[in-house]
């Protein structure tokens, strides 16, 4: 099940509605696109996390986009927001809609706009959790706000939970629902794997640092997967290949330290291209990069013969990401050992 939060105004609407709602209606303000993305269904739970005071009014406008009624079930006051849960035709698990009690907005706005809608979103999460054991740290969660600051603090989110992938949402595009950028935040020490359900699949990554060849690292790496061991051909060759890919980033290009960033967060899996951070299809590779510098660092990847004499290599082996990560890692120490400057690595 993927769990997806939307914020309202700007993101929803075409308009902004608050403190004007008189002025809009669902009928002309809803942004063309947003049905694409604001699913309810058996694979899909859609949830509003708002700064707006009148939940009905927002309802109306989710009630046009899912073409389905919803019904007020029931209102949870906390002490600075409201959660209404509506039940919705035909589904069992219900829309939620977080709102800001009209009483004491002022104050109730000061107080959770510096955690951003974070205080909202774990009210919503929570909710779903314990009435419709929807547990959010083993289920992948969408954010779609057009708040660069809500999206920030946002990110801190993975303190609670497994993985939240925010997108941020154009608002200087009114009418069609446009997605800026997309980040991903996972647990720290963590890989995380989607599931096609949007389940989590969720690995401890915390042995690896330092990668270290002893018995015990050995021991531990070989626990996580029967089909590779360390010391064998095969561990050779990764390792390598992975010191090689390090060796030739060119530190003359302008593009060095994004390059050697995204080198240094790279992991691979099947016949897709992924940063630490987030998915890049090989033809797709600009959707997760965060600005041009890194767009034209992974374009410089993608072309590059070391980095694809890597791809190359896993592709043929069908090994898990976490060793490949361990194989990147100790291509990197052989390097970092040659030289007399150690960079810093972390992933």
């Amino acid at each position: 099940m993927y769990i997806r939060i939307f914020d309202f105004d700007q993101t929803i609407t075409k308009h902004h509605t608050f403190q004007r709602p008189e002025l809009f209606n669902s009928d002309n303000n809803i942004k063309t696109g947003i049905g694409e993305f604001f699913l309810h269904d058996k694979e899909n739970v859609s949830v509003v996390a708002t700064y707006h005071d009148n939940p009905e009014y927002v309802k109306s406008y989710i009630e046009k986009i899912l073409n389905k009624k919803l019904t007020l079930q029931n209102t949870i006051d906390y002490k600075n927001d409201r959660l209404s849960v509506y039940t919705c035709a035909n589904e069992k698990i219900p829309v939620l809609i977080s709102t800001i009690p009209p009483e004491n907005y002022n104050s109730s706005i000061e107080v959770l706009m510096t955690e951003g809608k974070n205080t909202q979103i774990m009210h919503i999460l929570d909710y779903l959790k314990n009435n419709h054991d929807l547990n959010y740290k083993r289920h992948e969660i969408h954010l779609y706000e057009d708040s660069d600051s809500n999206i920030l603090e946002a990110e801190k989110l993975t303190r609670e939970i497994s993985k939240i992938i925010c997108h941020l949402i154009n608002k200087y595009k009114p009418n069609q629902f446009s997605i800026k950028s997309i980040k991903e935040s996972t647990l720290e020490n963590k890989i995380i794997n989607t599931k096609a359900n949007g389940e989590l699949e969720i690995i401890d990554n915390s042995f690896q640092l330092p990668y270290e060849r002893t018995s015990n690292s050995i021991s531990a790496l070989n626990a996580k997967s029967m089909i590779f061991t360390l010391g064998t051909p095969i561990e050779s060759e990764y390792r390598k290949k992975a010191y090689l890919l390090f060796k030739s980033i060119p530190k003359e290009s302008e593009l060095y330290e994004a390059i050697w960033s995204i080198v240094k967060r790279f992991t691979m899996a099947t016949d897709d291209y992924l940063l630490y951070k987030g998915v890049i299809e090989v033809d797709k590779y600009d959707r997760s990069c965060q600005n041009d510098q890194e767009r034209r660092a992974v374009q410089f990847l993608l072309n590059h013969k070391e980095f694809n004499d890597f791809v190359n290599v896993a592709k043929t082996t069908g090994l898990a990401k976490i060793v490949l990560e361990n194989l990147i890692r100790a291509g990197f120490n052989e390097l970092i050992e040659e030289q007399a400057s150690k960079p810093s690595f972390s992933m």
